[in-house]
């Protein structure tokens, strides 16, 4: 009987990984257990063969699969935090221990490298495979983003039984298939070796607690204040938040109030060994004559007072000298914690202007005040050379409190932070703008600065949302239910708050907020605890319900953009990596040129993109050349075949290329004026845009619409892109805050050019690599 070629497995690497050294977790639902124990018992016994010792292995066990994301952060965090005196203790311990197949009460302690999640579901009649299949793997795929600890994704999705037998090694005909928990067993072994090398260091900055020079709104600097009642209490509230995370080093500033609230964190740590050391370069900024005064509007930094670039020169070398030679150690642990305890400025000008230098990843997206006892969290991989702000000024920790009655967030006030702007008058409306048609882009004096219009927005969200005993309230009871507000406002208000909430608050809003809010549109924001540390946009103007009202709704447009390929050249039917090299079409490149203008011939196209003129294939077409179009930059290696799955350092690191991409999605197309007129219009009509570009950087797009922007993609950018292949993606909003990939690289219109389907595509070195399935 021939075998089923879609369930042989992955093949195996060349590279020999020992797992002697890690510890393994397995987390398994119970539905279907004769498959679930099969797939359980491979992975176990492929992960001794990889040397992985009985006491490295533990077996947990949940009721389904869509418990495994919850059950799979718990014992990642769990190990962490170094809290269980038995990894049984984690999650409880699963029946299939029974069976003697690990022992808990055996097994040692320490943080998992890597944990395999392993559920098995099976389509029936209605819609909840689909909804499961889809929230677990996104759930999964999250978690090993946000501990940095590998999570192998061991969740059979089949369409009937046989299928699921059949990939748990056990089928019911002659041939018995192939037991994927083997392939998960070296993957988790994989994945836990390559980590130790992709290791990263992550820097929980912390701002003191309040004192009373804070409340009273007096200048510190470098004065030597105390913790009042507030800050001491603060400082114990951050202590218990972080006693969760293992820190490894611990830096203070050397002034009181940062080494007092340092000391109430390591205090609360499992590792005694844990050192303090305090640094004079963590301190305060020197302000000179405003020492000990009361900060007032307009203040500026006297001369005598230490200058910014000064100050921006000492974060960095404290940060030079404390972090980078963690992220470049010869033998990383899977991650290292690093402690940073200081003060308003410092941490400020550290993330505004110091990591911005580094082009850290994230550092646009944050602002605003830095609270008293706030976390910020700074990740750093790559030997150094790439990091991202996680979170900033994160109060989460901080229960609010009564103050007359009314719930209040923290003290925001921090008077060691100068502004050289006047405060402006709150005005609530446009001025003499109002009741006027808008006839000149500039505002009159009259109309209220868009600053403090921002900052007014904010102070309602925090003071009279947030923090009201309305919402607070809802916080205490029914803990297990989703409760909703109704929020009845005005266009530009809505827009900017949603913008705000994003660029000032950490929200994931993604590319909305760019265009106006539609009357009666509705926009729906979820957070999961009373402080609205974090959040994220669940639609943005959406008007479904105005579906038949053309004149009343732009949103029934639907924007669908063509990604195609560009022809084949010389270099990629030898094999030659190209990247950002100005190479031509080859003769069959020209014939998929030609064919692909057919193809799209019928197709009404309101504009082009493409990364240089030569890439046009439809002259009539208005076309935008776009650099940020190009393909990713692979340095020493372009021109040449590859002889090694390595990059070396002068290649465009993923993340980075990943990131320009969006960046290009969201600013260069989606919020272009060309795509968003078009909703201004034909309200009724089907619009067409049209992007030529490359292989990588167009499998990459698809992929990172799919993680990172909730787009329905399938397993579109899982494979390469064919030349002149094309694929669409379909838009329903002018935001883009949500749609589905309709067909990956396509190459119907080039039936009968078999010598024009190789799949070579080296550019894309990730895959070559073996660091992406495919």
């Amino acid at each position: 009987m021939a075998e089923d070629a879609t369930v042989k497995g992955i093949q195996p690497s060349g590279e020999n990984f020992d797992g002697s050294k890690f510890r393994i977790a397995i987390v398994h639902a119970r539905w279907n257990k004769t498959i679930i124990d099969a797939l359980v018992k491979g992975a176990i016994d492929t992960l001794k063969e990889r040397g992985v010792q009985d006491q490295s292995i533990t077996v947990l066990e949940v009721p389904g699969s869509f418990e495994l994301p919850f059950a799979v952060k718990s014992v990642i965090q769990g190990s962490k935090s170094g809290a269980s005196s038995t990894a049984a203790d984690l999650l409880g311990a699963t029946g299939l221990l029974a069976s003697n197949l690990v022992d808990p009460a055996t097994t040692s302690n320490g943080p998992f490298d890597a944990v395999i999640a392993i559920g098995v579901l099976i389509k029936g009649s209605t819609m909840h495979f689909e909804y499961i299949c889809d929230a677990v793997s996104h759930g999964l795929m999250r978690i090993q983003l946000e501990t940095g600890t590998p999570v192998i994704f061991g969740v059979l999705t089949a369409l009937t039984d046989d299928q699921a037998l059949e990939r748990a090694g056990i089928g019911r005909k002659e041939n018995k298939g192939h037991n994927h928990g083997v392939d998960w067993g070296h993957a988790a072994v994989e994945m836990a070796s390559k980590a130790n090398k992709w290791s990263t260091v992550n820097v929980y900055v912390i701002r003191h607690g309040e004192t009373a020079e804070n409340a009273e709104g007096i200048i510190q600097g470098q004065l030597d204040t105390q913790l009042n009642e507030l800050g001491r209490t603060q400082a114990a509230r951050v202590g218990d938040y972080l006693s969760a995370v293992a820190f490894d080093y611990a830096y203070t500033s050397d002034l009181s109030r940062a080494r007092d609230t340092a000391q109430a964190i390591v205090d609360r740590q499992t590792n005694t060994a844990l050192t303090l050391v305090s640094d004079g370069d963590l301190r305060e900024r020197y302000l000179g004559d405003m020492e000990g005064k009361r900060a007032s509007s307009g203040q500026r930094v006297p001369p005598n007072a230490e200058s910014g670039e000064s100050l921006v020169a000492r974060c960095l070398a404290w940060w030079d000298r404390a972090v980078i030679p963690l992220a470049r150690r010869k033998n990383p642990a899977s991650s290292i914690n690093v402690l940073a305890v200081s003060h308003g400025a410092w941490i400020g000008t550290l993330i505004r202007s110091g990591l911005a230098s580094r082009n850290y990843r994230g550092r646009d997206r944050f602002g605003g005040p830095l609270f008293n006892s706030s976390v910020t969290l700074v990740r750093v991989d790559d030997g150094g050379r790439l990091g991202e702000i996680v979170k900033y000024a994160d109060v989460s920790h901080l229960l609010m409190r009564k103050v007359n009655g009314r719930w209040e967030l923290p003290s925001a006030n921090n008077a060691d932070v100068l502004s050289n702007e006047d405060e402006e008058e709150r005005r609530a409306y446009f001025g003499e703008l109002q009741g006027k048609k808008r006839t000149a882009a500039d505002h009159p004096p009259s109309v209220e600065a868009m600053d403090p219009y921002v900052e007014r927005i904010l102070q309602w969200w925090d003071r009279d949302l947030i923090a009201s005993d309305v919402v607070q309230q809802q916080f205490e009871t029914n803990k297990d239910e989703v409760r909703n507000i109704l929020v009845i406002g005005h266009g530009s208000y809505l827009a900017n708050l949603i913008k705000a909430l994003g660029s000032q608050r950490g929200f994931d809003i993604g590319a909305a907020g760019k265009g106006k809010a539609y009357n009666t549109g509705i926009s729906i924001i979820q957070t999961n605890d009373r402080h609205a540390s974090r959040g994220q946009l669940i639609q943005y103007s959406d008007v479904k319900h105005l579906e038949g009202m053309a004149q009343a709704s732009e949103q029934m447009v639907v924007l669908r953009v063509y990604l195609v390929r560009h022809g084949e050249t010389d270099e990629n039917r030898q094999g030659i990596i190209q990247g950002q090299l100005d190479t031509n079409l080859n003769a069959i490149g020209q014939e998929q040129a030609r064919r692909l203008a057919q193809a799209l011939e019928n197709v009404e196209l309101v504009h082009g993109f493409t990364a240089t003129a030569v890439m046009k294939t439809r002259p009539t077409l208005k076309w935008t050349v776009d650099p940020g179009l190009r393909e990713r930059y692979f340095g020493e290696l372009q021109g040449k075949r590859r002889t090694s799955a390595d990059n070396p350092p002068s290649v465009e690191p993923l993340a980075d290329f990943v990131e320009r991409i969006l960046r290009w999605w969201d600013k260069e197309l989606i919020a272009s004026d060309i795509v968003q007129q078009e909703f201004e219009k034909d309200h009724d009509v089907e619009k067409n845009v049209l992007v030529i570009g490359h292989g990588s950087y167009l499998a990459n797009l698809i992929k990172a619409l799919g993680s990172q922007r909730g787009f329905d993609v399938g397993t579109g950018g899982a494979g390469r892109a064919y030349n002149a292949g094309i694929s669409i993606v379909e838009i329903s909003d002018r935001h883009a805050s949500g749609g589905k990939l309709l067909q990956y690289s396509d190459v119907k219109h080039l039936e009968g050019m078999e010598e024009a389907m190789v799949m070579v595509n080296v550019d894309d070195i990730d895959r070559k690599a073996g660091r992406t399935e495919g």
